[in-house]
């Protein structure tokens, strides 16, 4: 669908160069000896997940030139968003603010407590599709999309570029059919 969406004007479309689509309950760096820590607490929450329905609400480009679909907060994936934070938070390193936003208090507290800005209240839920260059334009009125509401089948472990892309994924977690 990136294809279909974003022009050649674009700096990224998921799809091209190892990027993968991904929708983002936590980011968080850690220290390589805490790797297998990680991959073994995101394993076990894929074990023991509910299945949580993402219900897609929008096709939005942002103020950044990010064009995303966006999906409806529910308490469910609230509640799964908090599940990984919960079992991350004590491995992943303290990071200051990123210098793209001007922080609210919820996020202050969020890196505070658990080392992403973005959690509860402060949480976006979008699976992004690209992002545009600076004078680069997206025809989203033009295209014809089928429905965005999706079931998750896996929680990933991934290394992210500098845009926040999916590169590299290092463990991909089958969560239970429901």
């Amino acid at each position: 669908m990136a294809a279909d969406v974003l022009s050649t004007d674009s700096v990224f479309r998921i799809g091209e160069d190892g990027r993968h689509p991904h929708l983002t309950l936590y980011m968080a760096e850690f220290e390589p000896w805490a790797l297998d820590a990680v991959l073994a607490r995101v394993a076990g929450a894929a074990r023991h997940a509910t299945g949580v329905a993402c219900a897609g609400q929008s096709l939005a480009c942002t103020a950044g030139g990010y064009v995303e679909i966006g999906y409806a907060k529910t308490g469910a994936l609230l509640g799964q968003q908090f599940e990984i934070a919960d079992r991350l938070r004590d491995l992943a390193l303290p990071v200051p603010m990123p210098p793209h936003l001007t922080p609210t208090d919820d996020q202050r507290r969020n890196l505070e407590l658990y080392r992403y800005e973005l959690m509860g209240d402060s949480f976006r839920p979008h699976v992004t599709l690209g992002r545009l260059a600076p004078k680069g334009r997206a025809s989203l009125s033009d295209a014809g999309f089928p429905a965005f509401s999706f079931m998750p089948a896996a929680l990933l472990v991934a290394v992210a570029d500098d845009q926040g892309a999916a590169r590299h994924i290092v463990l991909r977690a089958a969560l239970p059919v429901s």
